[in-house]
């Protein structure tokens, strides 16, 4: 099965994952011309893939960078601002060496 896509409409890496999603289903070879990317796939034995479904991948993973490519940068000043006041907690140090350098076999011999 042989497919074009527009480079104008559709991104390389929207192209990348779309085929990445069937290469369980297929075999997939890549490649472009000066306007289009070329989609060549051979389905695999025992899987059923059409053309609508690789099309619909191609608009959900182009949709997918779009909002990336928008919320990137809102994402990272968000992150950026995160304070945290809370003091840190004191780590304690009250233990009992009797316990902790007694044999754990011993202590469950006499149980």
């Amino acid at each position: 099965m042989l497919l074009k896509y527009n480079r104008n409409l559709y991104s390389k890496d929207a192209l990348l994952k779309a085929a990445f999603n069937f290469t369980d289903k297929a075999y997939i070879h890549l490649s472009q011309t000066e306007n289009e990317y070329i989609v060549d796939f051979v389905v695999k034995e025992g899987n059923i893939v059409s053309e609508k479904e690789f099309d619909n991948e191609m608009i959900f993973q182009t949709m997918r960078h779009k909002v990336y490519l928008e919320t990137a940068d809102i994402a990272r000043a968000m992150a950026s601002t995160i304070i945290d006041d809370e003091e840190p907690k004191p780590q304690t140090t009250d233990f009992n060496a009797d316990e902790i350098l007694t044999d754990w076999f011993e202590n469950n011999e006499n149980n």
